[in-house]
Order: C-alpha cells, then structure tokens, then sequence
C-alpha cells in the first residue's frame, strides 16, 4: 500500500491510502465467505437481525430530520397554517417514536435467542422443517427468502406459533386449515 497527501480533513492533511478499493473488495469477498459457511439458521438469525438494524438506523435519521424540520419552523403571518403544521410534525415524530421502540424490542428480542442452541422440541430459536414450509420461532416479521428458501419467521406468542411450542419431530400441528408435519428441528 503507499500513500499520497491529498486527502484534506478540516485543518490537517492526512494520507490517502491507494487501493483502498481493493481493501473494501477483499473485505466484501470475505464477508461473502464467510456467510457462505453459516447454515441456514444463522444466515436467517443474520439477515432479521441486520433488517432490524438498517430499519433503526433508518428511524433514528428520519427522527433527526423532523426534530430539525420542527426547530426550523418559522412562525408565518397565518397563526393557524404554523400551528397545525407544527402539531402534524409533533403527530408523525410520535409515530416513529413509536417504531423505533417496537424495533429496538425486536431486537433485544432477537439478540436474546442463542442460535447455536439444539433442542429435539421447538422452542424460541428453532428452524421447524414442515412437510409444507419452513418457520423460524424468533420475532413476528414475515417472510424472509434465503439461499431461494422461504422461511416464515414468527414469534412465539403468534398463534402458529403457540401451537408449534414444544412439537418434535413427526408431530403434526392444526393451524388455519392446514395440517403440518414436522420433519426437523434444528
């Protein structure tokens, strides 16, 4: 690596490392490995939690952006048009609020699943292999596509859920009109 003094940063000169691309590739391309080598719990552990982070992230900057938009609002002529403006502003900063403690919950609750955990009965963690489908017990988010599988995470306070605690292996479940055999659990 060799470096050059072309990179200003406030008041001082510091060296601009050539191929930092290259780095930032070489780091890419490990980063690929590695994922390569998780089974396929943990590739889903890894992409809810990453979800979760880049949807906080996400809320915490729109959140810096309204408590900027609220301490720039000039008061106008119009008493009304500045105070309903600033009410609306106030309603959505609640909102988001509101779901970023709903995604910090969801990843303390996520973070609290050990996933290298194996039980012959599902509990919080588990990857149930059904005769139809496959389900994650961690937090209620859906649908996730990983290595093209389909993957339901739920929660185990969910209805399927509920009824999938504690099922081994062979067990068959009743939910919504469909009838599931359980294959794995891992």
């Amino acid at each position: 690596m060799s470096y050059s003094k072309i990179h200003f940063c406030g008041k001082k000169w510091l060296p601009r490392i050539h191929g930092e691309h290259k780095e930032e590739n070489k780091v890419k391309t490990i980063i690929k490995q590695l994922l390569q080598k998780l089974n396929l719990k943990e590739k889903i552990y890894f992409h809810l939690l990453q979800t979760i982070n880049d949807k906080i992230l996400l809320l915490e900057n729109i959140l810096i952006e309204l408590k900027e938009s609220i301490s720039n609002e000039t008061k106008s002529t119009a008493g009304d048009k500045y105070e309903t403006a600033r009410a609306m502003l106030h309603l959505e900063q609640e909102n988001i609020i509101k779901q970023l403690w709903n995604a910090n919950d969801q990843r303390k609750e996520l973070e609290l699943i050990d996933i290298t955990r194996s039980s012959p009965k599902v509990s919080n963690g588990s990857l149930i292999t059904t005769d139809k489908d496959f389900f994650f017990i961690s937090i209620g988010f859906g649908k996730v596509i990983i290595d093209s599988k389909t993957i339901i995470a739920l929660s185990s306070k969910s209805p399927l859920g509920k009824i999938l605690m504690e099922k081994k292996v062979w067990d068959t479940c009743f939910y919504a009109s469909q009838n599931y055999v359980i294959t794995d659990i891992s």
